[in-house]
């Protein structure tokens, strides 16, 4: 694990699994910045209102923008700004030909690399296709290198979600398994760090006798 210190995480997309992703992620006690493009929907959630129904999520949201863990914005570089990792969770819904729609993806990665001032790291947490990572990571690092004529200051991690509707609080608070995939050893480390609430099951209201496994891999090829 690394011994660096987590001080912000940040959430793009507040559908369904951002949303849950986010509140969770207060529950545990993390600044959380859940990142919106529909100011309606900004409005509506910082007035602790949820646009569908998830057992439990209204009372997550509502304890997390009291407690000042949680707050939502649709400006990029506010959410961005003091986030160590920003989780990606927007829509990938699939086509008629079966293919995957990238274009929700491929708009977030653009907007959080227009707004990074300094390292991050990314996490894919939305459903993508084989070769999804690399088309990510080629956004990031186009932006960046072109903006600052260096590699871009970012580590790029995959962690695909397990939520399933009606149980999602559980399944994120309470899982099988974390995934992780990387190719980047600090980015691993410290997301894996980020998951040790989880891990361990050291939080309030945690199942000690019901710790998850963790599976990481750091296969992914050095350019993805």
């Amino acid at each position: 694990m690394s011994a660096f210190k987590i001080s912000g995480l940040a959430v793009v997309g507040t559908g369904y699994i951002g949303t849950v992703v986010a509140a969770c992620f207060a529950r545990l006690d993390y600044d959380v910045v859940g990142i919106e493009n529909d100011p309606a929907k900004v409005a509506q959630l910082r007035a602790g209102r949820i646009p569908f129904h998830e057992p439990g999520l209204q009372d997550l949201v509502t304890s997390g923008l009291r407690g000042d863990r949680l707050r939502f914005t649709p400006d990029y570089q506010d959410g961005v700004a003091h986030a160590d990792v920003v989780f990606l969770c927007v829509g990938t819904p699939s086509l008629p030909d079966g293919s995957v729609d990238m274009s929700a993806m491929k708009d977030a990665a653009r907007s959080v690399a227009m707004a990074v001032r300094h390292p991050i790291v990314v996490v894919t947490k939305s459903t993508i296709p084989p070769g999804g990572a690399r088309l990510v990571w080629s956004i990031f690092e186009d932006i960046l290198d072109r903006r600052n004529g260096r590699p871009a200051p970012v580590g790029l991690v995959h962690n695909p979600e397990f939520l399933r509707e009606g149980n999602a609080i559980t399944d994120f608070l309470h899982p099988d398994r974390v995934v992780l995939g990387s190719n980047n050893a600090h980015a691993l480390g410290l997301v894996t760090d980020l998951y040790q609430p989880i891990l361990q099951q050291s939080f309030e209201g945690s199942d000690p006798a019901r710790r998850p496994g963790l599976m990481c891999t750091i296969s992914l090829p050095r350019r993805w």
